[in-house]
């Protein structure tokens, strides 16, 4: 009996996770994080265009 329930439970999460990845909000969440990692990748380009001294330093900083 035990393992039905459980089974059921797995079922309904698994339920929820497939409606709750196609609304809009799921979506726009997802969407948000990459886009944040995108601006993080377009301002380290900025940084590293500023100067020599700037980008040998950033460079060393981003080895370690």
């Amino acid at each position: 009996m035990c393992s039905i329930r459980g089974t059921q439970i797995k079922l309904h999460l698994t339920n929820t996770m497939k409606k709750m990845m196609t609304t809009p909000s799921f979506r726009a969440l997802i969407k948000g994080m990459i886009d944040n990692d995108a601006q993080a990748t377009v301002r380290n380009l900025e940084y590293v265009h500023v100067g020599r001294k700037t980008r040998d330093r950033f460079l060393k900083a981003k080895a370690v």
